[in-house]
């Protein structure tokens, strides 16, 4: 913006023609400087505008990949949940079967030797008579 023709010959005459120009040279560059930084201003206001909405935007798109990635997990995790229970429920039985048969071999070589006791102490007692 430029001063006003009157103004700026009053500071040459009362300043000096040297010190006048100075201070309207001052005067214009202060007054550039402002309308740069308003300029700048506006180029920032503008740019942050722009900065927000693809903010706005990428964290649209971010919380939508996490509830597909949050669903996807849960997915997975409910397949991994009822395959651990079939594996847990075959060892289960087969660990039931398991001691079923060590009871069935306890109980057989139980009857086995108290047979053989009985046996044996029956042809003690024929002997000794």
């Amino acid at each position: 913006m430029a001063l006003p023709a009157g103004l700026s010959d009053n500071l040459r005459r009362v300043l000096g023609e040297r010190a006048g120009e100075d201070m309207v040279s001052w005067m214009e560059n202060v007054d550039d400087r402002h309308e740069d930084a308003a300029r700048l201003r506006e180029a920032i206001r503008a740019d942050f505008a722009e900065f927000r909405e693809t903010m706005r935007a990428d964290l649209a798109e971010l919380r939508q990949d996490v509830r597909a990635g949050d669903a996807t997990l849960r997915q997975e995790m409910q397949a991994g949940l009822a395959q651990l229970r079939q594996e847990t429920q075959a060892g289960d039985l087969a660990l039931r079967v398991e001691i079923r048969q060590a009871k069935y071999d306890l109980i057989k070589w139980s009857f086995v030797f108290w047979v053989t006791a009985v046996a044996s102490i029956a042809a003690l007692a024929r002997v000794l008579r």
